[in-house]
């Protein structure tokens, strides 16, 4: 049977090491945890109840499917939050993907449609952005996904706020009843 052999004496320093080692590291991180150590909590986006799908009809026409220039619906949201560049803010960035199919009704291939991104704390409206999308459907492509330029939202956050307090709310922008 093997005899077993004692080990080395090990240096001092190597006796020093195992406390060292938490300090040493502590220093690496200037004092605390970086800036960008851990992203910031984002807002929930999501589709606005009834502002989800567009169908645009032929202007003076019916309403059937032969009179249909364009329908749309909006996929979902995605983003990313980071913090801001002032103190007590976060930068969400945030960009929508979207669904459109050409109808038989539609006089040109292109089309630019209006939708909307909202910022909402419980049920105020904290500022609204309506912007427009271009839709290009390729000869012969009836259907296209698309997806926005991203939006740079700015919320403000505080020790008693931070950005999941906020709600964003999107959806395709309709026309003022006239």
């Amino acid at each position: 049977m093997p005899q077993p052999r004692p080990s080395a004496p090990r240096p001092r320093a190597a006796h020093a090491a195992p406390l060292l080692l938490p300090a040493l590291l502590g220093l690496c991180g200037c004092f605390g945890p970086a800036r960008d150590a851990f992203p910031p909590v984002c807002p929930t986006a999501a589709v606005l109840p009834g502002a989800g799908d567009l169908t645009l009809y032929r202007p003076g026409g019916g309403h059937d499917l032969t009179d249909v220039q364009i329908g749309g619906s909006v996929l979902g949201a995605s983003g990313s939050c980071v913090d801001g560049d002032t103190p007590r803010t976060v930068d969400a960035t945030l960009s929508l993907n979207m669904r459109f199919q050409r109808g038989p009704a539609a006089p040109t291939r292109q089309a630019n449609i209006p939708y909307f991104v909202a910022v909402a704390r419980g049920e105020d409206i904290l500022a609204k952005q309506v912007r427009t999308v271009r839709v290009d459907f390729p000869p012969n492509v009836d259907a296209v996904t698309v997806s926005t330029n991203k939006l740079l939202l700015t919320l403000p956050v505080g020790p008693d706020r931070s950005a999941a307090g906020y709600q964003v709310w999107v959806g395709f922008q309709r026309a003022a009843p006239g």
